[in-house]
Order: structure tokens, then C-alpha cells, then sequence
């Protein structure tokens, strides 16, 4: 067994969480566990962050490379009627 050093209102608060029957050392893993849990799930939504993200920026740039054609097909267009009325 290994003894940990804390400051009386740190000892207070683990205490404090302890239910009966309970150790320090089952608060002590708890907490440990409960602090995994938030880690995992800030990773889970980093990374459905990033996927979202990157699906908005496909759907984007999919939108303006249609966009971008239909431009240059209009101006293909309007130069072809415009070569047109020039010779006759």
C-alpha cells in the first residue's frame, strides 16, 4: 500500500464522496474513471467535430465546382453568341 500526502480540504472533499462501505482508494478510481470517461468522449466529439467538418467542406466545394462550371459554360455561351452576331 502507498500513502498519498493531500491537504486537509482535499481530504475533506474525498470524504466527502465516499459512500458507506467505501475507501479513499475506490473514490480515488472513481474519479479516475469518471475523468477517462470525459476524456474519451471529448476525443469522440473532436473527432465527429472534425468529420462534420470535413463533410460540410465536400458538400462546399462540390457545390462550387458545379457553380464554377455553369459559369464558364454561360460565358463560353455568351462569347459564342456574341463571335456570332460579330460576323454576320
Amino acid at each position: 500500500m502507498t500513502s498519498i500526502h493531500v491537504n486537509e480540504d482535499t481530504w475533506k472533499e474525498l470524504n466527502g464522496l465516499k459512500e458507506p462501505g467505501e475507501t479513499m482508494d475506490d473514490v480515488i478510481r472513481k474519479l479516475l474513471e469518471i475523468m477517462h470517461s470525459i476524456q474519451e468522449n471529448r476525443e469522440t466529439a473532436e473527432s465527429t467535430e472534425h468529420s462534420s467538418f470535413n463533410e460540410l467542406l465536400d458538400e462546399f466545394c462540390t457545390i462550387m465546382d458545379e457553380e464554377f462550371q455553369d459559369t464558364i459554360l454561360g460565358t463560353r455561351r455568351s462569347f459564342q453568341n456574341k463571335a456570332l452576331r460579330n460576323e454576320s
